[in-house]
């Protein structure tokens, strides 16, 4: 994870397109790990505004949408269920362009952190015969 993070930082300061979906596929795996180690770390948060306040991030819908649906899970670690709408929205923007696995990794990331905070197992139970 330290060789990968170190790749990470040297993108942030004359970023390409790519770079930027580098970025961005990092901070869903820290949103992931960091379920599990109970806490987002340091690293994370930075990112995150990086990626915020990239102008090139605007013109990119598809890291932006990625972005929102992140910051609407940690909007869940504090009690905000707000971040339920904005996730529905960013998702459909996903599902609508058909991209199966990036679909499936933002869900089940988003689905932990709404089952953790609310015991809601909605998103984490889709696909599940009853």
């Amino acid at each position: 994870m330290e060789l990968y993070w170190d790749y990470i930082k040297g993108k942030i300061e004359n970023p390409t397109t790519d770079d930027l979906m580098d970025i961005m596929d990092y901070i869903e795996l820290l949103a992931y790990k960091n379920y599990f180690d109970k806490g987002l770390d340091e690293r994370f948060r930075e990112l995150v505004e990086f990626l915020e306040k990239n102008e090139m991030v605007n013109e990119m819908k598809f890291i932006r949408w990625r972005l929102e649906i992140i910051k609407a899970a940690i909007m869940l670690e504090n009690k905000n269920q707000e971040g339920v709408s904005i996730f529905r929205e960013n998702i459909k923007n996903i599902e609508d362009q058909d991209l199966a696995f990036l679909l499936s990794r933002l869900k089940i990331i988003f689905g932990l952190y709404l089952f953790k905070n609310f015991n809601d197992r909605s998103i984490l139970d889709e696909g599940i015969d009853k």
